[in-house]
Protein backbone atom coordinates (compact mmCIF):
# COMPACT_ATOMS: atom_id res chain seq x y z
CA UNK A 1 0.00 0.00 0.00
CA UNK A 2 2.89 2.31 0.75
CA UNK A 3 4.39 2.02 -2.64
CA UNK A 4 0.84 2.61 -4.37
CA UNK A 5 0.34 5.89 -1.98
CA UNK A 6 3.48 7.31 -2.19
CA UNK A 7 2.80 6.78 -6.39
CA UNK A 8 -0.10 8.82 -6.08
CA UNK A 9 1.05 11.63 -3.57
CA UNK A 10 3.52 12.70 -5.95
CA UNK A 11 0.98 13.36 -8.76
CA UNK A 12 -0.34 15.40 -6.15
CA UNK A 13 2.17 16.85 -5.49
CA UNK A 14 3.24 18.01 -8.93
CA UNK A 15 -0.11 19.06 -9.17
CA UNK A 16 -0.17 21.77 -6.69
CA UNK A 17 3.01 23.33 -8.72
CA UNK A 18 1.68 22.56 -12.26
CA UNK A 19 -2.27 23.11 -12.37
CA UNK A 20 -2.23 20.56 -15.62
CA UNK A 21 -1.30 17.76 -13.33
CA UNK A 22 -4.67 17.16 -12.01
CA UNK A 23 -5.83 15.12 -14.41
CA UNK A 24 -3.06 12.48 -14.45
CA UNK A 25 -3.61 12.68 -10.25
CA UNK A 26 -7.13 12.01 -9.95
CA UNK A 27 -6.59 9.01 -12.33
CA UNK A 28 -3.33 7.99 -10.26
CA UNK A 29 -6.17 8.24 -7.35
CA UNK A 30 -9.18 6.06 -8.93
CA UNK A 31 -6.42 3.36 -10.48
CA UNK A 32 -4.96 3.05 -6.85
CA UNK A 33 -8.55 2.25 -5.29
CA UNK A 34 -9.83 0.34 -8.25
CA UNK A 35 -12.53 2.81 -9.26
CA UNK A 36 -13.44 4.28 -12.74
CA UNK A 37 -13.13 7.64 -12.21
CA UNK A 38 -11.12 10.19 -9.86
CA UNK A 39 -12.98 14.13 -9.28
CA UNK A 40 -12.13 16.82 -7.96
CA UNK A 41 -15.07 19.25 -7.31
CA UNK A 42 -16.08 22.88 -6.52
CA UNK A 43 -19.51 23.13 -4.77
CA UNK A 44 -21.23 26.97 -3.85
CA UNK A 45 -19.44 30.18 -3.85
CA UNK A 46 -19.64 32.97 -5.90
CA UNK A 47 -20.91 29.88 -8.69
CA UNK A 48 -22.75 26.86 -7.84
CA UNK A 49 -19.80 24.38 -9.74
CA UNK A 50 -17.02 26.45 -9.99
CA UNK A 51 -15.75 23.45 -10.89
CA UNK A 52 -15.88 19.67 -11.63
CA UNK A 53 -12.64 17.66 -13.28
CA UNK A 54 -13.63 14.23 -13.43
CA UNK A 55 -10.99 11.95 -15.31
CA UNK A 56 -12.91 9.73 -18.23
CA UNK A 57 -16.16 12.06 -18.05
CA UNK A 58 -17.09 13.73 -21.06
CA UNK A 59 -17.89 17.18 -21.31
CA UNK A 60 -21.34 16.34 -22.30
CA UNK A 61 -22.16 14.78 -19.18
CA UNK A 62 -20.30 17.29 -16.68
CA UNK A 63 -22.92 19.38 -18.45
CA UNK A 64 -25.60 17.67 -17.95
CA UNK A 65 -24.51 17.16 -14.10
CA UNK A 66 -24.95 21.20 -13.93
CA UNK A 67 -28.53 21.07 -15.98
CA UNK A 68 -29.69 18.97 -13.03
CA UNK A 69 -28.68 21.43 -10.40
CA UNK A 70 -26.43 18.12 -9.40
CA UNK A 71 -24.18 20.44 -7.00
CA UNK A 72 -27.79 20.43 -4.61
CA UNK A 73 -27.63 18.62 -1.79
CA UNK A 74 -31.30 18.39 -2.51
CA UNK A 75 -30.71 16.01 -5.45
CA UNK A 76 -27.22 14.58 -5.10
CA UNK A 77 -27.12 11.83 -2.12
CA UNK A 78 -23.06 12.63 -2.41
CA UNK A 79 -23.38 16.57 -1.62
CA UNK A 80 -26.43 15.62 0.94
CA UNK A 81 -23.95 13.16 2.90
CA UNK A 82 -21.29 15.86 2.59
CA UNK A 83 -23.32 17.99 4.55
CA UNK A 84 -24.59 15.50 6.76
CA UNK A 85 -21.85 13.56 7.80
CA UNK A 86 -19.17 15.86 7.10
CA UNK A 87 -16.81 14.90 10.42
CA UNK A 88 -16.25 11.33 9.07
CA UNK A 89 -12.89 11.40 7.40
CA UNK A 90 -13.74 9.80 4.21
CA UNK A 91 -18.18 9.17 3.13
CA UNK A 92 -19.03 6.44 1.25
CA UNK A 93 -21.64 3.91 0.41
CA UNK A 94 -23.70 3.27 3.48
CA UNK A 95 -23.67 7.38 3.94
CA UNK A 96 -25.02 7.64 0.75
CA UNK A 97 -27.86 5.08 1.60
CA UNK A 98 -28.75 7.00 4.77
CA UNK A 99 -29.47 10.20 3.18
CA UNK A 100 -31.42 9.22 0.19
CA UNK A 101 -35.07 9.22 1.54
CA UNK A 102 -34.46 13.04 1.74
CA UNK A 103 -33.49 14.02 -1.37
CA UNK A 104 -36.31 16.08 -3.46
CA UNK A 105 -36.02 13.60 -6.94
CA UNK A 106 -34.81 10.79 -8.43
CA UNK A 107 -32.80 12.77 -11.14
CA UNK A 108 -29.38 12.02 -9.73
CA UNK A 109 -29.90 8.07 -9.60
CA UNK A 110 -31.48 8.52 -13.15
CA UNK A 111 -27.84 10.72 -14.45
CA UNK A 112 -26.12 7.93 -11.79
CA UNK A 113 -27.15 5.08 -13.43
CA UNK A 114 -27.00 6.57 -16.89
CA UNK A 115 -23.41 6.61 -16.72
CA UNK A 116 -22.63 4.23 -14.20
CA UNK A 117 -21.42 6.01 -11.09
CA UNK A 118 -23.20 4.57 -8.43
CA UNK A 119 -20.47 3.42 -6.13
CA UNK A 120 -17.28 5.48 -4.63
CA UNK A 121 -16.27 7.35 -1.54
CA UNK A 122 -15.09 11.05 -1.25
CA UNK A 123 -14.27 13.76 1.32
CA UNK A 124 -14.28 17.36 2.07
CA UNK A 125 -10.79 18.95 1.16
CA UNK A 126 -11.37 22.41 1.97
CA UNK A 127 -14.56 24.58 3.02
CA UNK A 128 -13.79 28.27 3.85
CA UNK A 129 -13.89 31.33 1.45
CA UNK A 130 -13.14 29.76 -1.82
CA UNK A 131 -16.15 27.31 -1.53
CA UNK A 132 -16.58 24.13 -0.79
CA UNK A 133 -14.29 21.57 -2.67
CA UNK A 134 -14.55 17.83 -2.62
CA UNK A 135 -12.48 14.90 -3.82
CA UNK A 136 -13.66 11.69 -4.72
CA UNK A 137 -13.61 8.22 -6.54
CA UNK A 138 -16.72 7.00 -8.37
CA UNK A 139 -17.22 3.36 -9.07
CA UNK A 140 -19.50 1.37 -11.87
CA UNK A 141 -21.36 -1.93 -11.10
CA UNK A 142 -18.28 -3.21 -12.55
CA UNK A 143 -16.10 -2.13 -9.73
CA UNK A 144 -18.78 -2.99 -7.05
CA UNK A 145 -18.92 -0.78 -3.60
CA UNK A 146 -15.58 0.16 -2.09
CA UNK A 147 -14.13 -1.97 0.25
CA UNK A 148 -11.81 -1.03 3.53
CA UNK A 149 -8.53 -0.97 1.82
CA UNK A 150 -9.46 1.32 -1.23
CA UNK A 151 -10.78 3.50 1.64
CA UNK A 152 -7.69 3.38 3.48
CA UNK A 153 -6.10 3.94 0.30
CA UNK A 154 -8.12 7.04 -0.08
CA UNK A 155 -8.05 8.29 3.48
CA UNK A 156 -4.00 7.78 3.33
CA UNK A 157 -3.59 10.15 -0.06
CA UNK A 158 -6.32 12.80 1.09
CA UNK A 159 -3.99 15.20 3.32
CA UNK A 160 -1.85 15.31 0.87
CA UNK A 161 -4.57 16.20 -2.15
CA UNK A 162 -5.56 19.00 0.73
CA UNK A 163 -2.57 20.44 1.02
CA UNK A 164 -1.82 20.49 -3.15
CA UNK A 165 -5.04 22.53 -2.94
CA UNK A 166 -4.23 24.74 -0.52
CA UNK A 167 -0.69 25.32 -1.85
CA UNK A 168 -2.28 25.91 -5.71
CA UNK A 169 -4.78 28.70 -4.01
CA UNK A 170 -1.84 30.83 -2.22
CA UNK A 171 -0.07 30.86 -5.73
CA UNK A 172 -3.69 32.09 -7.39
CA UNK A 173 -3.45 34.72 -4.49
CA UNK A 174 0.32 34.90 -5.04
CA UNK A 175 -0.65 35.73 -8.92
CA UNK A 176 -2.62 38.50 -8.33
CA UNK A 177 -0.08 40.36 -6.35
CA UNK A 178 1.69 40.28 -9.50
CA UNK A 179 -0.65 41.40 -11.53
CA UNK A 180 -1.25 44.14 -9.56
CA UNK A 181 2.31 44.61 -9.51
CA UNK A 182 1.78 45.59 -13.30
CA UNK A 183 -0.59 48.22 -12.62
CA UNK A 184 2.10 49.84 -9.95
CA UNK A 185 4.28 50.19 -12.33
CA UNK A 186 1.87 52.31 -14.49
CA UNK A 187 0.59 54.66 -11.28
CA UNK A 188 -2.69 52.94 -11.53
CA UNK A 189 -5.55 53.27 -9.00
CA UNK A 190 -6.64 49.37 -9.41
CA UNK A 191 -8.46 46.61 -7.10
CA UNK A 192 -8.05 43.02 -8.14
CA UNK A 193 -11.05 40.73 -7.49
CA UNK A 194 -11.68 37.20 -7.44
CA UNK A 195 -14.55 35.10 -8.68
CA UNK A 196 -16.44 35.92 -5.78
CA UNK A 197 -15.87 39.51 -5.87
CA UNK A 198 -13.41 39.83 -3.29
CA UNK A 199 -10.50 42.07 -3.24
CA UNK A 200 -7.47 39.88 -3.34
CA UNK A 201 -4.91 42.64 -4.01
CA UNK A 202 -4.98 46.52 -5.02
CA UNK A 203 -2.31 49.29 -5.95
CA UNK A 204 -0.65 51.80 -3.81
CA UNK A 205 -2.73 54.23 -5.89
CA UNK A 206 -5.53 52.18 -4.44
CA UNK A 207 -4.47 51.82 -1.13
CA UNK A 208 -4.50 55.78 -0.72
CA UNK A 209 -8.05 56.21 -1.72
CA UNK A 210 -8.93 53.59 1.22
CA UNK A 211 -6.95 55.45 3.28
CA UNK A 212 -8.65 58.71 2.05
CA UNK A 213 -11.99 57.32 3.29
CA UNK A 214 -13.16 57.38 -0.92
CA UNK A 215 -13.62 53.38 -1.11
CA UNK A 216 -13.86 50.75 2.11
CA UNK A 217 -13.75 46.88 2.29
CA UNK A 218 -16.62 45.41 3.65
CA UNK A 219 -17.43 41.83 3.72
CA UNK A 220 -14.41 41.17 1.43
CA UNK A 221 -15.72 43.25 -1.14
CA UNK A 222 -15.20 46.81 -2.85
CA UNK A 223 -17.92 49.47 -1.48
CA UNK A 224 -18.24 53.09 -2.20
CA UNK A 225 -19.69 56.24 -0.01
CA UNK A 226 -23.26 55.41 -1.26
CA UNK A 227 -24.88 51.67 -1.36
CA UNK A 228 -26.46 52.99 -5.13
CA UNK A 229 -22.30 52.98 -6.14
CA UNK A 230 -21.46 49.86 -4.09
CA UNK A 231 -24.50 47.89 -5.57
CA UNK A 232 -23.72 49.12 -9.30
CA UNK A 233 -19.89 48.46 -8.75
CA UNK A 234 -20.40 45.03 -7.17
CA UNK A 235 -22.91 43.84 -10.17
CA UNK A 236 -20.66 44.42 -12.82
CA UNK A 237 -17.56 42.84 -11.01
CA UNK A 238 -19.92 39.65 -10.02
CA UNK A 239 -20.46 40.16 -14.19
CA UNK A 240 -16.79 39.95 -15.14
CA UNK A 241 -15.38 37.82 -12.52
CA UNK A 242 -17.54 34.86 -13.24
CA UNK A 243 -16.93 34.06 -16.25
CA UNK A 244 -15.06 30.66 -17.31
CA UNK A 245 -12.65 29.63 -19.33
CA UNK A 246 -13.01 29.77 -22.85
CA UNK A 247 -16.28 31.94 -22.52
CA UNK A 248 -16.42 35.75 -24.14
CA UNK A 249 -15.81 37.90 -21.58
CA UNK A 250 -18.33 41.22 -21.77
CA UNK A 251 -17.34 44.63 -22.62
CA UNK A 252 -15.51 46.72 -19.89
CA UNK A 253 -17.61 48.48 -17.80
CA UNK A 254 -17.32 52.40 -17.47
CA UNK A 255 -19.52 53.36 -14.45
CA UNK A 256 -19.88 57.08 -13.13
CA UNK A 257 -19.31 57.37 -9.30
CA UNK A 258 -20.57 60.19 -7.81
CA UNK A 259 -19.98 59.44 -4.30
CA UNK A 260 -20.62 61.54 -1.48
CA UNK A 261 -21.82 65.59 -1.02
CA UNK A 262 -18.34 66.24 -0.55
CA UNK A 263 -17.00 63.40 -2.68
CA UNK A 264 -15.25 64.23 -6.09
CA UNK A 265 -16.78 62.39 -8.83
CA UNK A 266 -14.83 59.30 -9.88
CA UNK A 267 -14.90 56.49 -12.75
CA UNK A 268 -14.66 53.11 -12.08
CA UNK A 269 -13.57 50.66 -15.33
CA UNK A 270 -13.90 47.50 -14.41
CA UNK A 271 -12.64 44.44 -17.04
CA UNK A 272 -12.28 40.61 -17.24
CA UNK A 273 -8.96 38.99 -16.28
CA UNK A 274 -7.36 36.01 -18.61
CA UNK A 275 -8.90 32.68 -17.38
CA UNK A 276 -6.64 29.40 -16.76
CA UNK A 277 -8.96 26.07 -17.05
CA UNK A 278 -7.80 24.40 -14.25
CA UNK A 279 -7.99 27.01 -11.83
CA UNK A 280 -9.63 26.68 -8.51
CA UNK A 281 -11.07 30.33 -8.71
CA UNK A 282 -8.83 32.12 -6.08
CA UNK A 283 -6.64 33.89 -8.47
CA UNK A 284 -7.50 37.65 -9.71
CA UNK A 285 -10.87 37.09 -12.22
CA UNK A 286 -11.99 40.96 -12.46
CA UNK A 287 -9.92 44.71 -12.21
CA UNK A 288 -11.04 47.57 -11.13
CA UNK A 289 -9.58 51.14 -12.31
CA UNK A 290 -10.46 54.06 -10.78
CA UNK A 291 -9.69 57.03 -12.58
CA UNK A 292 -10.93 60.85 -12.69
CA UNK A 293 -13.68 62.17 -15.00
CA UNK A 294 -11.18 63.50 -17.96
CA UNK A 295 -12.08 67.37 -18.15
CA UNK A 296 -13.41 68.33 -21.06
CA UNK A 297 -12.28 70.73 -24.01
CA UNK A 298 -13.46 74.07 -24.01
CA UNK A 299 -17.18 74.06 -25.83
CA UNK A 300 -17.35 70.04 -26.27
CA UNK A 301 -20.84 70.28 -26.59
CA UNK A 302 -20.80 72.89 -29.42
CA UNK A 303 -17.86 71.18 -31.09
CA UNK A 304 -20.72 68.30 -31.54
CA UNK A 305 -23.17 69.87 -32.06
CA UNK A 306 -21.44 71.28 -35.13
CA UNK A 307 -19.65 68.09 -36.54
CA UNK A 308 -22.39 65.96 -36.03
CA UNK A 309 -25.47 67.55 -36.27
CA UNK A 310 -26.75 66.47 -32.81
CA UNK A 311 -29.10 68.95 -31.18
CA UNK A 312 -27.83 70.94 -27.60
CA UNK A 313 -29.83 67.75 -25.64
CA UNK A 314 -28.23 65.28 -27.40
CA UNK A 315 -25.05 66.35 -26.47
CA UNK A 316 -25.22 66.82 -23.45
CA UNK A 317 -26.10 63.44 -23.31
CA UNK A 318 -23.66 62.26 -25.33
CA UNK A 319 -20.88 63.85 -23.13
CA UNK A 320 -22.80 62.43 -20.25
CA UNK A 321 -22.49 59.14 -21.36
CA UNK A 322 -18.81 59.57 -22.28
CA UNK A 323 -18.00 60.44 -18.73
CA UNK A 324 -19.85 56.66 -17.99
CA UNK A 325 -22.88 57.85 -16.48
CA UNK A 326 -25.94 55.80 -16.20
CA UNK A 327 -29.25 56.29 -18.13
CA UNK A 328 -30.52 56.91 -14.92
CA UNK A 329 -28.23 59.24 -13.58
CA UNK A 330 -28.54 61.55 -16.71
CA UNK A 331 -32.20 61.44 -16.47
CA UNK A 332 -32.23 62.78 -12.90
CA UNK A 333 -29.71 65.52 -14.12
CA UNK A 334 -32.02 66.53 -16.47
CA UNK A 335 -34.89 66.22 -15.18
CA UNK A 336 -36.65 63.98 -17.62
CA UNK A 337 -37.70 60.28 -17.84
CA UNK A 338 -35.49 57.81 -18.60
CA UNK A 339 -37.33 56.51 -21.44
CA UNK A 340 -37.01 59.98 -23.44
CA UNK A 341 -33.20 59.49 -22.52
CA UNK A 342 -33.08 56.18 -24.16
CA UNK A 343 -34.92 57.67 -27.38
CA UNK A 344 -31.68 60.74 -27.11
CA UNK A 345 -29.84 58.02 -26.87
CA UNK A 346 -31.01 56.14 -30.30
CA UNK A 347 -30.55 59.25 -31.65
CA UNK A 348 -27.11 59.96 -31.48
CA UNK A 349 -26.39 56.64 -32.39
CA UNK A 350 -28.17 57.01 -36.07
CA UNK A 351 -26.48 60.59 -36.43
CA UNK A 352 -22.98 58.69 -35.34
CA UNK A 353 -23.35 55.78 -37.28
CA UNK A 354 -22.37 53.69 -34.60
CA UNK A 355 -24.96 50.74 -32.54
CA UNK A 356 -23.45 50.31 -29.13
CA UNK A 357 -22.14 53.23 -26.09
CA UNK A 358 -18.87 51.43 -26.13
CA UNK A 359 -18.30 52.69 -30.15
CA UNK A 360 -19.58 56.23 -29.21
CA UNK A 361 -16.75 56.51 -26.51
CA UNK A 362 -14.38 55.18 -28.63
CA UNK A 363 -15.42 57.41 -31.44
CA UNK A 364 -16.32 60.74 -29.22
CA UNK A 365 -13.61 60.58 -26.51
CA UNK A 366 -10.49 61.55 -28.26
CA UNK A 367 -12.19 64.77 -29.45
CA UNK A 368 -13.71 65.87 -26.18
CA UNK A 369 -11.06 65.07 -23.81
CA UNK A 370 -7.79 67.43 -23.22
CA UNK A 371 -6.25 65.42 -20.37
CA UNK A 372 -6.57 63.41 -17.07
Amino acid sequence: MDEICADVIRHFDAAALDSAHWLPALQALSDATRSTHGQLIGIGGPAAIPFNWVTGFAEKALQEFASIDGGSAAVNPRVAAAAAFGDEPVIFEQHYDAVRGGLSSDVYADFSATHDIPYGCQTTLVADEIGFVGLAVLRGEKAGVTSEEDRAIFARITPHVRSAVRLQVALERQGAKLVAGAFEAMTVAAFLCDAGGRVIAFTPEAEKLLQRGRFHLRGGGLACPTAADTSLVRREVRRHALIGPGVIAPPMASLFLPGGPDDEPLVAEIASLPVDRWTFGAGARAVIVIRRRRRRIAGAAEALVAAYGLSPAEADVALRLIDAESREAIAAARDVSVGTVRAQIKAIFGKLGVNREIELVSRLAPLIHGGG
